[in-house]
């Protein structure tokens, strides 16, 4: 059985990027107002402390964007009908493509419905196993939201087996 990892891991995975470092001078949104402060980030998470220091003056430094319903994924797998890409592929275009706009957390929404193809339950398990293969390498926390049909009961089991084991 695999073990959850926790939130801090996923976040720490996530911007193994970029060293810990101090961001100053620039203008940051915390506690709901505009901060002339510094910020250090360590291992994925605020965190304080000297550290080797970046100038950021004239730049703002906001919170990430949590997508929590996205559909542009569909267009990054299948740009027209008859010209699907493989997953992976379109992981990492949606991916680049969120960080590139300030969003942090993408839920990517995929159908688990009757319509079969990409809609269906095996592209649903598919799309699955390949985050899990490529979410090492994100550069945002990507996430799957699972869109059941609701008069699909007879594959209740199968679904929940798929989530537990994503």
């Amino acid at each position: 059985k695999k073990k959850k990892k926790k939130t801090s891991e996923r976040v720490t995975r996530m911007t193994a990027l970029l060293p810990p470092l101090r961001l100053v001078g620039a203008t940051l949104l915390r506690e709901g107002e505009l901060q002339k402060r510094s910020l250090v980030i360590e291992g994925g998470l605020i965190t304080k402390g000297p550290l080797p220091e970046v100038d950021m003056s004239g730049y703002l430094i906001l919170p990430g964007i949590i997508d929590l319903h996205g559909d542009a994924f569909e267009r990054h797998i299948a740009p027209r009908p008859s010209a699907p890409f493989p997953i992976e592929a379109g992981l990492r275009s949606t991916d680049r493509e969120a960080a590139s706009h300030g969003i942090t957390t993408a839920w990517l929404a995929q159908c688990w419905s009757w319509e079969g193809g990409m809609r269906g339950p095996d592209f649903a398990e598919a799309v699955m196993a390949a985050m899990e293969t490529y979410r090492p390498r994100a550069l945002t926390d990507l996430r799957v939201q699972i869109r059941c049909e609701t008069h699909m009961p007879e594959t209740r089991e199968r679904l929940i087996a798929a989530v537990k084991r994503y």
